[in-house]
């Protein structure tokens, strides 16, 4: 039987395998595109109105109140201190947060930050807190960490670095439509050396770009997808694709799992994703199917310190799960 399955997986590289996609914007050009990149990441939309009653709603969300600096300034710091840019190499908002949200929920979520940072409060201390949305984060950060905040430090996750993960819904060719969006998340603690990369149950979407249905002429059913949006530990995008590392790391997994692999994903030509299959079927991927990707280019991104005397707790942490 179990001869039989590696058979399949080597003759049936057939049906999978992940689509390129682009790391994460540059910081918006201009002061209105990152007015509405700040709304989008607190919101989950950008907001309507006036630009002037556009920052001092977000200056009260944030700080709890409005500054007097000219406004393209006022833009740029809100920027800056919420996502961060090119030159800036410090815990952001978006960082704190996703450190916050994997230490307490062991994952890392694409919802509206001001959403998850009312969960969690509530989750921490029983309900949602008053004033500006940064000095609640700090209050937070103070419950984790022996010094109030995380400790950074810019990095290069590398080409070809292997990440493993695994698909949190099924995926039917029968009845999936193109567009939509399919979640998955890191089975795995990602390391740059002392630097926490992606951790283990971060979460990523992955959009269907393409259905062929299953034919009477023995055509088997295939779905293409984009894997985009795996999130970092600082909010960063993550190209990644199916190469040859990925698809021997995950053939060598099914090799050491035995029979009781059945269940998970088979290989096949570049542009294609599917799972275990007879001919004239649709495609369909269970929940849980876990393989190996691979990332497709340098990324420079901040990471975590994994060893330092703010994040004892961290640490601690991050060796329960590994």
């Amino acid at each position: 039987m179990f001869k039989r399955y590696l058979l399949l997986v080597m003759l049936c590289l057939t049906i999978f395998s992940l689509v390129p996609l682009t790391t994460s914007a540059a910081t918006p050009p201009t002061a209105v595109g990152k007015l509405g990149a700040i709304e989008e990441e607190l919101y989950g939309t950008e907001q309507a109105g006036a630009l002037i009653e556009r920052v001092s709603r977000l200056e009260f969300d944030l700080y709890s109140e409005s500054h007097s600096q000219p406004i393209l300034e006022r833009i740029d710091q809100m920027y800056v201190d919420v996502k961060g840019n090119e030159e800036t190499h410090a815990p952001t908002f978006v960082s704190r947060l996703n450190a916050v949200e994997w230490m307490f929920t062991k994952a890392i979520t694409k919802r509206p930050s001001k959403t998850r940072l009312e969960e969690l409060e509530k989750m921490i201390a029983g309900d949602v807190s008053v004033g500006g949305l940064m000095g609640r984060l700090n209050a937070l950060l103070a419950m984790v960490y022996t010094q109030g905040d995380i400790a950074v430090e810019h990095t290069t996750l590398p080409k070809d670095s292997l990440i493993k993960v695994s698909l949190l819904q099924e995926v039917n060719g029968k009845l999936a439509r193109e567009g939509d969006i399919i979640q998955f998340r890191a089975e795995e603690n990602i390391f740059v050396g002392n630097l926490l990369i992606v951790p283990k149950g971060a979460t990523g979407e992955a959009t269907i770009v393409k259905i062929k249905h299953a034919s009477n002429f023995g055509r088997d059913g295939r779905v293409d997808m984009d894997f985009k949006a795996l999130l970092t530990i600082d909010g960063t995008i993550v190209p990644l694709y199916l190469g040859e590392l990925a698809k021997k790391a995950t053939e060598s997994q099914i090799a050491a799992a035995g029979a009781s692999a059945a269940g998970m994903l088979v290989f096949g030509p570049v542009g294609a994703i599917g799972g275990l299959f007879v001919h004239g079927k649709e495609a369909v991927i269970p929940a849980g199917t876990v393989f190996y990707t691979q990332v497709k280019e340098d990324v420079a991104l901040n990471g975590l310190v994994r060893k330092n005397q703010t994040a004892d707790s961290l640490d601690k942490f991050i060796e329960q799960n590994k």
